[in-house]
């Protein structure tokens, strides 16, 4: 599989990533959607891609979700290596809530992770040469979920089994993050 230039972010083919995950088109040459999405009216599921302009398709994703919920159930990997990343039904992070997709303060299309249940796994790839790199953006909508991880890859606990990267949120103008390994 050949690996896509992330030359939407600036990168070139010296700097290639492992996985790349957005609501955005990262790489000129990536074709695929960005995300599957499900449905909560009855259950059925369809790939949404990205508008000309590079964001994601809104009018196809609510023409395909209507008035009910949406929830992500694969977010494709634009990266070209097909590291994709899943969740189960009971799982999927929300990205539509009663016909209106939710959106960042830039009024972007966003997904809402929980901060309890919601998350996607790839349980086939794990990064284990050094150094790794982490970018990421995110957004706080509550206080009452202070911290959480953003990335992690290996098993919840053991020495030398897990990688990840988390940010602890203090109040609306303090916080703390980091990167780990154990």
């Amino acid at each position: 599989m050949g690996q896509n230039v992330l030359n939407n972010l600036g990168l070139t083919a010296t700097e290639p990533a492992e996985v790349a995950f957005s609501l955005r088109r990262l790489s000129t040459t990536y074709l695929g959607p960005a995300i599957r999405v499900r449905r909560s009216s009855d259950n059925a599921a369809q790939d949404i891609g990205f508008t000309a302009g590079g964001d994601l398709d809104q009018a196809a994703l609510l023409a395909f979700v209507g008035s009910g919920n949406g929830f992500v159930s694969v977010w494709y990997d634009q990266s070209g290596n097909n590291r994709n990343v899943t969740a189960l039904i009971t799982n999927q992070p929300q990205i539509v809530e009663s016909g209106t997709v939710l959106t960042n303060s830039t009024g972007k299309a966003r997904v809402q992770f929980n901060g309890v249940s919601a998350y996607l796994t790839n349980t086939t790839y794990v990064p284990t040469a050094q150094p790794i790199a982490l970018s990421a953006v995110w957004q706080f909508t509550s206080l009452t979920s202070p911290g959480g991880e953003i990335c992690g890859w290996g098993a919840n606990s053991g020495i030398g089994t897990r990688f990840g990267a988390w940010v602890n949120r203090v109040s609306n103008t303090q916080g703390n993050f980091g990167m780990e390994y154990q």
